[in-house]
């Protein structure tokens, strides 16, 4: 039975989709806001060298007019095999970004209408 509540509440978090808003409840690292993974989970060796392991999205960077620019900190000087995964995480957030002014929203993924179902 424990396995079972386990197995449905991840396939629940995995069918929902997260909209980040203005970013200031969500958590960069360890929030699934940008897949059905935290950054923290598919860049484990950026996360351990981050200076922002515990930031929210919207201490993550600042706006330039209408444009969110990223300022990723990190406790040392990167290796190129870093670099190179910076330049994925970057490339895979690039289309993420707060909007200010707006709360984050939890839907399902497929859009269609979710209806709790009462278990006897």
């Amino acid at each position: 039975m424990v396995l079972e509540k386990k197995h449905t509440a991840r396939v629940f978090v995995q069918n929902l989709k997260l909209s980040v808003g203005s970013g200031t409840r969500i958590m960069f690292w360890e929030d699934q806001w940008v897949g059905n993974f935290t950054l923290k989970d598919k860049f484990t060796s950026l996360f351990s060298i981050s200076t922002q392991q515990t930031a929210l999205i919207s201490t993550m960077g600042w706006f330039e007019g209408q444009v969110w620019k990223w300022a990723l900190a990190w406790k040392r000087e990167l290796v190129q095999y870093e670099v190179q995964l910076v330049k994925e995480l970057t490339a895979l957030i690039s289309a993420h970004h707060p909007l200010p002014n707006q709360e984050h929203i939890l839907y399902w993924k497929d859009k269609r209408e979710f209806k709790a179902k009462v278990l006897h």
